[in-house]
């Protein structure tokens, strides 16, 4: 009891030491956590967006003056032309979660799967029965495969059938706007808001009056495989409709740039997590000057070694605790914005946090009862008789 009684008021004294320390951990877990949350983000924008079809695929941006329905209709017409994506979507309320409601082209489905975590992608017509759709939706929907519900879109109520759920976190191909490939971002294309998936039919068709699209609709255009057209080519046919990328270049050069801007994150993690650690180093270092003295004066007065190698441990161990408490209540959206961190993620971001915590405070724990073990007394006297 004696012996807690002295640790408790040890660090009672050296509060605000130990409260330097404390914010130093939790403020470079913190910072390191918004770091993996950027990293994990990237990674996941890369395989989205390398889930998009690129064999003979161009990104057609319709020229402002034309109607998106009239250049669909007119390039669909062009003999090399094998068939046009389009992806519009709207808002809605399911299963009591605002989200997006998206109609994929049949000719979008069949070419395009994003990663799903349970069930299968779009097969047929789209429809289960002849009033139930079928749909793909996000898990923030909390629905499971082979759950039906409705929802309701100006009056209208529709009917799906759940049979299959997008990975978490949900990324999903909703195009917003085009760009050459010099502009190119995976938000254009890539989307992360909930959404209920379907596949355009004659029960939710896609020209369906309420569509939002993008200022200018982003059509996707695969060209048949005999076609053996030149980029030049192309734009000389489909040019006067809109600006024509082929999806290839787009994606190729975004790999590119994220790759440079993964390898520049991992760099900036790794100099953040050595600065960390070199402050809370030197933190350590000088809390254990000071406490060394106090433990040599317990030591003089009768206390055991032994005893002072508790009062350390029972130290190291409270602002351990104190610390991943802390990480725990601030590492919540309200306080930090992860915006790529799922449940899952959450939880591994936790382990790694207290695993960082241990072998902070177990390294320095450890290395001051070692010191105080070996430590030599006479000399530890004649210091404090120059301090004096």
């Amino acid at each position: 009891m004696d012996t807690l009684y002295l640790a408790f008021g040890l660090l009672w004294k050296r509060k605000l030491t130990n409260l330097t320390i404390i914010l130093q951990v939790v403020f470079s877990v913190l910072a390191l956590a918004t770091l993996f949350d950027t990293l994990a983000g990237l990674r996941d924008n890369i395989g989205a967006i390398n889930e998009i079809p690129v064999e003979n695929a161009y990104v057609m941006t319709p020229f402002g003056y034309y109607d998106a329905d009239t250049v669909f209709r007119a390039v669909s017409s062009m003999e090399e032309v094998e068939s046009i994506g389009r992806a519009k979507w709207l808002n809605a309320v399911v299963s009591n979660t605002s989200c997006f409601v998206a109609g994929y082209s049949p000719s979008l489905t069949a070419r395009y799967t994003p990663s799903l975590e349970r069930g299968g992608w779009f097969s047929g017509d789209g429809l289960v029965e002849n009033d139930i759709m079928q749909a793909v939706v996000s898990k923030e929907l909390r629905l499971n495969i082979g759950e039906r519900t409705e929802f309701e879109i100006d009056g209208a109520t529709h009917r799906i059938q759940v049979i299959g759920i997008l990975r978490e976190p949900a990324q999903y191909y909703l195009p917003t706007s085009g760009a050459g490939a010099e502009y190119f971002s995976s938000d254009m294309v890539i989307k992360q808001h909930p959404v209920v998936l379907l596949q355009q039919n004659d029960r939710f068709p896609i020209d369906y009056d309420l569509w939002h699209t993008a200022k200018s609709e982003v059509l996707l255009v695969f060209l048949r495989q005999n076609a053996n057209m030149s980029q030049q080519e192309v734009g000389g046919r489909m040019g006067r409709y809109g600006e024509l990328t082929p999806m290839s270049s787009l994606i190729s050069l975004y790999n590119r740039n994220s790759s440079e801007m993964l390898r520049a994150s991992i760099l900036l993690f790794i100099l953040f997590l050595l600065l960390a650690v070199a402050g809370i180093t030197s933190g350590n270092m000088i809390q254990h000057m000071r406490l060394s003295k106090q433990l040599t004066i317990y030591y003089l007065l009768g206390l055991s070694w032994k005893k002072n190698v508790v009062i350390e441990a029972i130290r190291a161990a409270v602002l351990l605790a104190l610390s991943f408490v802390s990480v725990n209540l601030l590492m919540d959206e309200k306080f930090i914005a992860l915006r790529h961190t799922t449940p899952s993620r959450h939880k591994m971001l936790l382990g790694i946090a207290f695993g960082y915590l241990l072998f902070m405070f177990l390294v320095f724990g450890f290395g001051n009862m070692i010191r105080l073990n070996r430590k030599d007394l006479s000399a530890r006297i004649k210091e404090l008789q120059q301090q004096g």
